[in-house]
């Protein structure tokens, strides 16, 4: 059985930045439905 990918998201320093980048993590929920999803 294939595992499934894992996405490793280098996240911004500011706040602010970080909220901005919210639609970042739903498009790639959107591509990417199976797969792990990590925010550094």
């Amino acid at each position: 059985m294939a595992e499934s990918p894992t996405i490793l998201v280098i996240g911004p320093r500011w706040v602010g930045d970080m909220v901005m980048a919210q639609c970042l993590f739903s498009a790639l929920r959107e591509l990417h439905p199976h797969a792990a999803i990590d925010v550094l």
